[in-house]
């Protein structure tokens, strides 16, 4: 006869068993669904889309909208609206008067149009209560004012633009170029980008894009790429990577805004990139997926007095435990000095300079140091004490005592 107990207990232990699955399982879903909303928010609020419109798409490759001068302000929002109701991806990048580049995180750039979605909800609102006289006054009232508002941030916009999107969404940019054309011209509005004018047909097969991707077929010895490498001659930092990683680069670099020269030079299977040592960061962390045979930086001649050092001139190498100590380092040091450093994978940096330079920061701390000498001398005899008294202080921190000419102490 089985055992009565041992059965209710096995029933027992089933029926808690089954809610405790689903705790788990709900505290599982929940964990997830949390941890995804604050990733999400993370990309929202502080990451490039240039990742979001990568996979918007058949294809990683990336199309720029190509209009001289840039876009206007009322243009972007003409498109960021469209986007949004379309359910495509763009990236935004502001150009500001003095040339320099923004990029426009998402929430930078729904903040481009705050105004234009607010007032399309109003009148929304007001299609539906247009009958209701009372409500309807208010409504119109807040469109009024809100138009106005953006009339006047329109007018005042002094920044331009320009677009990227996925290869995939070429046609919608087409179309919505003309449409923005059109939808301005027909607002009579002047502020319109000169290739919006009249200059364009409306004609769907006109195509205002360019591809920003470079094919390996295109890259030949000695053809030149972004500005040119001869453009850089000192402090500067020369990258080196494969054909197939630089197509990759070129679309990086273009929608980040920065500025470079490549070249595959003749006999040489890697091609060499060149960039302003400032960009460093930027360009290094533009580029989380490029494989990089090597990295260098260069000073003020090139590295040219490295490689062209005599035996009297001896090289010194030093290495730095991070790209942070050598930087603070260099600000300090090596700015308007000729080096070579070399950037590892293990985040240090390897730093080759001259003799000559290693005498001449040793000549300048020696001078800092005696100037601050004698300084703290002058304090001491300013304050009543004379100059055995600062020997004697002097000697208990190992401070040579200034060659000041005392008789000239006393007549002062």
């Amino acid at each position: 006869m089985p055992d009565v107990t041992e059965e209710a207990k096995r029933e027992l232990e089933r029926q808690t068993e089954k809610p405790m699955q689903k705790a788990s399982k709900l505290t599982w879903s929940l964990a997830k669904n949390v941890t995804s909303y604050i990733v999400d928010k993370f990309h929202y609020f502080f990451t490039s889309p240039f990742k979001v419109i990568q996979n918007d798409g058949r294809t990683q490759e990336i199309v720029k909208l190509d209009v001289e001068g840039g876009l206007t302000l009322e243009e972007v929002k003409h498109f960021l609206m469209k986007s949004n109701t379309d359910n495509v991806k763009i990236l935004v990048k502001e150009y500001t008067p003095d040339d320099r580049v923004f990029e426009k995180t998402l929430h930078a750039q729904d903040k481009l149009y705050e105004k234009d979605k607010k007032y399309a909800t109003w009148k929304k609102t007001h299609d539906k209560i247009k009958n209701v006289p009372i409500i309807s006054k208010f409504v119109e009232k807040r469109l009024h004012d809100i138009k106005v508002s953006i009339e006047k941030e329109n007018s005042e916009a002094e920044a331009k633009y320009m677009i990227f999107t996925n290869k995939s969404n070429r046609e919608w940019l087409n179309e919505t170029m003309l449409e923005v054309r059109n939808k301005i011209l027909n607002l009579n509005n002047t502020k319109v980008s000169p290739n919006i004018n009249n200059d364009l047909e409306n004609d769907l097969t006109k195509d205002f894009t360019n591809d920003i991707y470079i094919k390996e077929e295109d890259i030949v010895p000695n053809k030149e790429f972004g500005i040119g490498v001869e453009k850089y001659t000192s402090n500067f930092c020369e990258a080196k990577l494969t054909k197939k990683d630089f197509t990759s680069l070129d679309a990086v670099l273009t929608v980040n805004a920065i500025k470079y020269g490549a070249k595959l030079f003749e006999g040489d299977n890697l091609v060499t990139v060149r960039f302003k040592k400032e960009d460093f960061d930027n360009f290094y962390t533009s580029c989380p997926n490029i494989d990089f045979y090597s990295i260098k930086e260069v000073g003020n001649d090139g590295g040219m007095k490295i490689a062209t050092a005599e035996e009297n001139n001896p090289i010194i190498d030093i290495k730095f435990d991070s790209k942070q100590d050598f930087w603070e380092h260099r600000s300090k040091v090596l700015d308007g000095k000729d080096y070579i450093a070399t950037y590892q994978t293990d985040n240090t940096v390897d730093v080759k300079i001259t003799g000559e330079v290693m005498v001449q920061e040793n000549e300048k701390v020696k001078k800092n140091k005696m100037e601050l000498e004698e300084l703290a001398y002058e304090e001491f005899i300013k304050g009543g004490h004379d100059k055995t008294e600062f020997e004697l202080e002097s000697n208990k921190d190992n401070v040579e005592t200034p060659n000041i000419d005392m008789e000239k102490e006393e007549e002062a």
